[in-house]
């Protein structure tokens, strides 16, 4: 009796490459996307930041135009309206802000005045915004 083994195919080899990505390559993929996204976030953070701190030097210059525009108009270092732009400068959003009216540096022509605006940032720093309005 004759016995027939039947014979497996052989597998061929594909000259594809193998497709796909290995969990190594994953987790690097995911580690580099990472860092990127950190980044970027603290990008915005600080542009956050820096977009704060020029909004507050923004009011601070505005505030100090409406008192120089006052006292332009009454030539007076004190004009009436003084006690009013105080309150303005105390409840304008800027941490602890003070506003004040003093002499300017010698050094300055006569007739020259300091307008001074203190406060603090949301960290905790002082800042101070000044001016100098020279009266005729």
């Amino acid at each position: 009796m004759k016995t027939t083994h039947l014979l497996r195919p052989a597998r061929r080899r594909s000259s594809v490459p193998a497709r796909g990505m290995t969990l190594i390559e994953l987790m690097v993929a995911m580690l580099v996307m990472t860092i990127g996204i950190v980044g970027l976030v603290a990008l915005m953070a600080r542009a956050s930041q820096a977009s704060a701190g020029a909004d507050e030097n923004q009011r601070a210059a505005t505030l100090a135009a409406d008192l120089a525009n006052d006292m332009w108009l009454y030539n007076t270092r004190n004009p009436p309206t003084i006690a009013a732009w105080t309150q303005r400068v105390a409840a304008s959003g800027l941490v602890n802000a003070v506003g004040a009216v003093g002499d300017a540096p010698t050094a300055t022509l006569g007739n020259t005045s300091r307008i001074t605006i203190r406060w603090k940032t949301p960290a905790g720093a002082d800042r101070v915004y000044y001016t100098d309005v020279r009266l005729n």
